[in-house]
């Protein structure tokens, strides 16, 4: 996941460096913008969604261990 976030990130950084002399190019600019945003936001989506399942056994575990205390 680490490679899909670093890919996600150059992705923005390349949209921003597009050319934005016209009309027509600011648009196209700001569309690359947004959509290269809107991926980089799925990269840490994913790893909550992978982590998640995760928390659920750690509050089981520290439930069992309040017990045995």
């Amino acid at each position: 996941m680490v490679d899909e976030d670093t890919t996600a990130f150059n992705r923005i950084i390349e949209a921003f460096s597009l050319p934005k002399k016209s009309e027509e190019e600011k648009k196209l600019r700001d569309i690359a913008i947004q959509e290269a945003t809107k991926n980089a936001t799925l990269v840490p989506l994913k790893v909550m969604e992978t982590a998640y399942p995760g928390f659920e056994m750690i509050s089981e575990w520290l439930v069992r261990g309040i017990r045995i205390l």
